[in-house]
């Protein structure tokens, strides 16, 4: 009987203290069924790292089933993950992290809901070890993608997730450089369903994932597959114009009830203030999505590899198979 191979693409940013035991517990984990067999790929996200580098490269020499994608420069997540789908040839596709909080003892949660024939599977994190600003930052995320018409209902996404073989393949044709993977597979299918695992400890070192990162993840999500914000941006206009219409009103009547009555300057500033704050953040919201197009216009790469190690050694086991 064929087996099944199954991709686990992990994104990697200065995680050569990480990499061997997150290797042997995939490993352990999918080698353990018998109908199964894996594929790994580690995108190399923080090239300017050598030992980062050195490490995959090490990796990629012991066994030809892990493929390493050396990146150009930092991208940043979303893009690892899409580009370390463009080397995965398996019929599942998993996505983690390199931390070791994503336990690979619990994919199979996710793969059977895959056979069941769901395209997408988010693991649900149970008592998350996160420090409590990206606990906040993530329930920010859930709520806005809710508002905005970007996800399930009832689904929350996470980093640890299962994609069918279509779906996975489906993202790859995704080029934007502004990529949001969870809001692109709200596009392309409905199939998708939580699992609840367990959430592990960091196995070493610490996250490369900053503040500002996080901010930059929040505008994409704002402004991907969504003109919401615009249709905000609109009504808070019409608004605040009804009410200047109103307050001018008010204030030539007050000018015909008492004459002799002083306009207030400091609450005129106060009103200038407010709106002319209100334009620029509307501008600035209408910059964004133009600027965007700008790049994609002028055809900004999605990302770019350096090298890929053991892809074209992978293709031909396949083959011979």
């Amino acid at each position: 009987m064929e087996k099944k191979i199954i991709s686990v693409v992990v994104p990697c940013y200065k995680a050569s203290q990480l990499l061997d035991i997150l290797t042997e517990r995939i490993r352990n984990t999918i080698e353990a069924r018998d109908n199964y067999d894996y594929e790994i790929v580690y995108v190399n996200d923080s090239p300017f790292d050598e030992d980062t580098t050195a490490k995959i490269d090490e990796l990629c020499e012991k066994d030809s089933r892990i493929i390493g994608v050396h990146q150009l420069k930092n991208f940043g997540q979303d893009i690892a993950r899409i580009t370390g789908m463009h080397f995965a040839t398996g019929d599942i596709v998993i996505n983690m992290d390199d931390d070791g909080e994503h336990p690979p003892e619990e994919m199979f949660k996710l793969i059977e809901k895959v056979e069941d024939g769901y395209d997408v599977v988010y693991a649900q994190l149970l008592e998350k070890k996160h420090p409590p600003l990206k606990r906040l930052t993530s329930r920010i995320n859930a709520h806005v993608m809710d508002f905005l018409g970007n996800k399930k209902k009832g689904v929350d996404t996470t980093a640890y997730v299962a994609y069918s073989k279509i779906c996975a393949q489906k993202i790859t044709e995704y080029s934007s450089p502004f990529p949001v993977i969870s809001s692109f597979v709200y596009q392309i299918t409905d199939k998708m369903i939580m699992v609840p695992i367990k959430h592990d400890e960091r196995i070493a070192g610490e996250t490369g994932y900053t503040t500002l990162r996080r901010i930059k993840e929040e505008l994409s999500v704002m402004t991907s597959f969504s003109i919401k914000p615009l249709r905000i941006s609109a009504l808070m206009g019409t608004v605040f114009a009804v009410l200047g219409f109103i307050w001018a009103i008010v204030t030539i009547v007050r000018h015909f009830v008492d004459p002799e009555l002083t306009m207030g300057y400091a609450s005129l500033l106060s009103v200038v203030l407010i709106i002319g704050g209100i334009i620029l953040v509307i501008l600035g919201l209408i910059g964004e999505y133009l600027g965007r197009i700008y790049m994609i216009v002028n055809d900004k790469p999605q990302f770019v590899v350096r090298r890929a190690v053991n892809s074209d050694r992978r293709r031909e086991t396949e083959k011979q198979s």
